[in-house]
């Protein structure tokens, strides 16, 4: 193994670390695949979303919020996630 190597695992391991000791709850699998850039840009809490659950706001997107003059947004409800992006 190379030095480069040993030195990006022992990153990814004190990331993992680091994660664990703040999501004590969180499915280690998941923080693990978190800290090794499984992400796909997603923060952790989009990550560790249970199944995104989608939510609207404005007219354009069935809600019924007047004040986007049509336009609105859709989002998890659980996570927050965009789901315009």
């Amino acid at each position: 193994m190379t030095t480069s190597a040993l030195a990006e695992r022992a990153h990814r391991a004190a990331h993992y670390f680091d994660l664990r000791a703040a999501n004590p709850t969180a499915p280690a699998v998941k923080l693990f695949a978190y800290a090794s850039g499984a992400s796909d840009g997603d923060s952790l809490q989009e990550f560790l979303c249970p199944g995104h659950e989608w939510g609207y706001t404005g007219t354009q997107y069935g809600g019924d919020d007047e004040s986007y003059h049509g336009e609105g947004r859709a989002y998890c409800v659980h996570c927050g996630k965009d789901g315009d992006a």
